[in-house]
């Protein structure tokens, strides 16, 4: 195995081997061990969910890498970042022999990502040197980011978060169930107060807290931040108890 990174970020503990069997025909492999622990995610991370429009070039999207096959992506709904709606270049790179950053090669995204393609995106919100004015989204695979088809079977909410008790998670839906974990911390600090108690049972259920480090710490810590009286707060932190009974 070429490589390993271990990075901290907000979520789940998982060990995952990117093949040339998932992503492309390059015969070669890198370990990542990506460790989350229960901090709120960063805002200024670009997330963002859309629908592929089409493809393009890219070109110095990050050091070393001249140019690199790109996804045109239509945003239509803005978790966090600066970024707006509408069609924006999404850079999506893989990595080389070294596990370090490197381009898809030419059709490869086109073959994963067909147009009318719903996905979820996180990455780095940037200028390209050569596009002046134009902003894009760097997303580095070997970094944490992932532009990630949204699976079929996604239920949500009336409030329009991912319905954590009645999703299951196929093994390449880990990666949306990251993006819309985070999505549902973040709503949850902007929701008015007559929500914060819906939103809050919903986390509850969120499959990854049973292998966060500090689990019940940082669940008690978004119940004890909302606005919802005393009792509910009890209430929530028994249910996340009963729910979650393997979380530390």
């Amino acid at each position: 195995m070429a490589g390993s990174l271990k990075r901290h970020a907000t979520c789940f503990l998982f060990f995952v081997t990117l093949t040339a069997v998932s992503l492309s025909d390059r015969a070669y492999a890198c370990d990542f061990v990506i460790i989350r622990s229960g901090r709120p995610p960063n805002r200024d991370v670009a997330r963002a969910v859309g629908v592929i429009a089409g493809y393009g070039v890219a070109t110095d999207p990050v050091e070393n890498v001249a140019s690199a096959p790109s996804l045109l992506v239509r945003l239509d709904d803005i978790i966090s970042g600066d970024i707006k709606p509408g069609v924006t270049q999404v850079v999506d790179l893989f990595f080389g022999p070294d596990c370090r950053t490197a381009p898809f090669k030419p059709g490869e995204l086109e073959q994963f990502f067909p147009i009318g393609t719903p996905v979820a995106v996180t990455g780095r919100s940037v200028e390209l040197p050569r596009a002046s004015g134009t902003r894009a989204i760097v997303v580095e695979l070997n970094q944490g980011a992932q532009v990630v088809r949204i699976p079929p079977n996604v239920v949500r909410t009336a409030l329009g978060d991912l319905d954590f008790m009645r999703f299951e998670p196929a093994p390449a839906g880990w990666w949306f169930l990251d993006i819309e974990y985070e999505r549902a911390v973040l709503k949850l600090a902007d929701a008015p107060k007559n929500q914060q108690f819906r939103r809050l049972e919903n986390l509850a259920y969120y499959q990854g807290f049973a292998n966060m480090q500090r689990a019940r710490a940082f669940y008690g810590e978004l119940v004890s931040d909302s606005r919802i009286s005393a009792s509910e707060r009890r209430r929530l932190l028994k249910h996340f108890e009963q729910v979650q009974p393997t979380a530390r």
